[in-house]
């Protein structure tokens, strides 16, 4: 399969311990493909910047926390060195979550990439990723196509009720998955970090949005706009590329024609992998599975942290409308069952 999986990953109160970014390795078997991908298993990890206190987000870290760090990138060596499909990848300073994407991409050399965060792990099988490639290689438009969380599952209506966008998802704007009757890509009007696929050469044209926007879009929406959705060091997409991508499309010079809104929204190529299969016969609140969960990060402190199976999202105390959703577990299924199915699942790895 012409794909690459990137893990990007950072300083963690966790660290050194793998305890975070292994769950989510694990669930990787859950997305049927991804075992034979080409461009194999890429870790991409962050670099940081040592300050006196401690702002993850910002790359900046105490000293003990830089050595956790390099403790936690040898024991990746470690753990993953003896096999093939894995590599690690060191970013030169802190860049970022944007750019450490952008890094990890200009190292692949397939057309499509998965990428994932180190604290998003996959919740449910999904067996139609070669589907998904196909179609998205024949769109041309096609940049990012999103696997659903929770949060997810009311998208058309949020879009139409909260943000007057209901012209976006309408029937002709969604692209129907190659040989799927309940499968589509669902225009998305934001650019979510949680997983994804990239076609990789669309993706990185959104690093460069002056040079890649048509000047028709570019005068359209004005020079501010465009700088709006410059991406630089320490960003992450969605705080900077995905707000100005939503405050752009929900503005009333967008909404008030539909079709200039269709080729902005064309040229962000943002879609949500909509699988409305089995959906809607118990809960009628799910309309898509879901696909990708947060884990729980690390408790502030410095020791290393291992995730508790009571607070994972696949446990018995996750959001049943999640599990209802990734069609693992029935509306009368009992809760107590959940853990056990969780286990037996992570065991199976």
């Amino acid at each position: 399969m012409d794909l690459t999986v990137v893990i990007v990953t950072s300083p963690s109160w966790t660290d050194p311990s793998l305890g975070l970014i292994e769950p989510v390795i694990a669930s990787l078997a859950l997305v049927e493909g991804v075992e034979s991908c080409i461009g194999g298993i890429k870790i991409v990890l962050d670099g940081y910047k040592i300050h006196k206190t401690a702002q993850t987000k910002r790359g900046r870290v105490t000293k003990e926390m830089a050595e956790s760090y390099e403790l936690y990138y040898q024991n990746l060596a470690n753990r993953y060195s003896l096999d093939s499909r894995f590599s690690l990848l060191r970013c030169p300073e802190h860049f970022g979550f944007a750019m450490a994407v952008r890094y990890g991409l200009e190292h692949c050399s397939t057309e499509f990439a998965l990428i994932v965060q180190h604290d998003r792990s996959f919740v449910a099988s999904f067996d139609r990723l070669p589907q998904v490639l196909s179609t998205m290689r024949s769109v041309s438009w096609i940049r990012y196509a999103g696997f659903p969380s929770v949060m997810n599952c009311s998208h058309p209506r949020t879009l139409s009720c909260r943000y007057g966008l209901g012209g976006l998802v309408k029937e002709e704007n969604r692209v129907r998955v190659e040989g799927e009757e309940a499968m589509e890509l669902m225009p998305l009007a934001f650019w979510y970090d949680s997983n994804h696929i990239a076609h990789v050469g669309r993706y990185l044209e959104i690093f460069a949005p002056y040079t890649n926007l048509p000047l028709e879009l570019r005068e359209a929406i004005g020079r501010e706009n465009v700088h709006q959705l410059l991406l630089r060091k320490g960003d992450f997409i969605e705080d900077r590329f995905g707000q100005a991508q939503r405050k752009l499309l929900t503005g009333s010079g967008l909404r008030e024609d539909e079709a200039l809104l269709g080729r902005m929204h064309r040229w962000f190529g943002s879609y949500l992998i909509w699988d409305r299969r089995g959906c809607g016969q118990e809960d009628e609140d799910v309309t898509c599975r879901v696909y990708v969960g947060h884990l729980p990060g690390a408790k502030r402190g410095g020791q290393s942290y291992a995730i508790q199976t009571d607070t994972h999202p696949l446990s018995k105390t996750c959001k049943r409308k999640e599990w209802v959703a990734a069609g693992r577990l029935s509306q009368s299924q009992p809760s107590s069952s959940v853990k056990d199915e969780v286990m037996e699942h992570l065991a199976a790895d």
